[in-house]
């Protein structure tokens, strides 16, 4: 404990007054500088603790309770009993104890300090406690090409943009990125070479971490699919933003190589029957492909017609009749 004792500071006044006037002043500056210091003690320490384990200022968690524990010490003052520690949250009055809890989302600033029997005080100590139960936002807001044709096989580079926001703890770099197939499908792309960091627009003055930014990567997908997949192969790409607490969000986007560049086949078919007009009438059309049709038909007598086209415009049709 770094205390004067009074005598000594009696000695040390007495000196100073036996002095000349010239040397009178920094004397009595030394003295009060000591006594300055005998209101601090210098081997008093509080330690701040969460589960046992020390804290390091500032503590970032998605805990949702923080219990701080304190814990006192001094060589020179036995027992521990002798010793107070005083703590205060957030600038308000300060409150013996030896445990704080927090259970509020966001940043809270602890000042805490303690006491010997002597009535000397440790420096104040500061420790920033953050408390984040939600997750970044993440997005992606484009995908380039987001088709690939020919399936010819060849790896192409698709390049994705987005951006991410945590407004409390912040986002931690770099993201995470996974490219899953279709079912029935495996590999055919690359990972993006270097780690995807995000540009920041706005920090976290206390962690150093992402408020919000943008962020860009590209992967390589191949130009392959099934000849039977008729809706194409798709490859789903997913990006995962953690902020400094630990909560975690994915945002996906797909990459399509189709089967075909619009071009689709038929296979329907239809057929209806009437009568009337004094005989019998019968048609029936059927469409398979490229919509081929033909119709007969039969009216007052043994007349029928017959015809047949097609959706590229050439067709032939015929027809007979003997009248009744």
């Amino acid at each position: 404990m770094l205390l004067i004792p009074t005598l000594s500071r009696r000695v040390v006044l007495s000196r100073a007054r036996r002095t000349c006037k010239g040397r009178l002043m920094p004397e009595v500056s030394l003295l009060e500088e000591r006594a300055l210091l005998s209101t601090m003690d210098a081997d008093l320490m509080t330690t701040a603790s969460v589960n046992g384990t020390a804290v390091v200022s500032p503590l970032v968690t998605n805990a949702p309770m923080v219990t701080v524990q304190f814990s006192a010490t001094d060589p020179d003052d036995a027992p521990v009993s002798g010793l107070t520690t005083q703590f205060s949250i957030n600038g308000g009055p300060f409150n013996s104890g030896t445990s704080l809890v927090l259970t509020n989302e966001g940043t809270n600033t602890i000042q805490y300090f303690s006491t010997d029997s002597d009535g000397d005080a440790e420096a104040t100590k500061t420790l920033s406690v953050t408390i984040d139960h939600t997750a970044p936002v993440i997005k992606i807001t484009s995908v380039s090409p987001n088709s690939l044709w020919p399936p010819n096989g060849k790896m192409v580079p698709v390049t994705v943009t987005g951006m991410v926001s945590d407004n409390l703890s912040g986002v931690v770099s770099p993201l995470t990125v996974h490219v899953q197939n279709e079912s029935g499908y495996s590999g055919g792309f690359a990972l993006p070479r270097s780690p995807v960091m995000v540009q920041p627009t706005a920090t976290n003055p206390q962690t150093g971490a992402v408020l919000a930014g943008d962020f860009t990567f590209t992967v390589k997908l191949q130009a392959r699919r099934a000849g039977f997949d008729f809706d194409g192969r798709q490859y789903a790409i997913l990006v995962t933003a953690t902020d400094a607490a630990g909560n975690s969000a994915t945002a996906s986007t797909v990459v399509t190589v189709p089967h075909d560049q619009g071009h689709h086949h038929g296979g329907q078919s239809s057929h209806g029957h009437g009568s009337g007009g004094g005989g019998n009438t019968h048609g029936h059309g059927q469409n398979s492909g490229n919509s081929h049709g033909h119709g007969h038909g039969q009216n007052s007598g043994n007349s029928h017609a017959h015809g047949q086209g097609s959706q590229n415009s050439h067709g032939h049709g015929h027809g007979h009749g003997n009248g009744g």
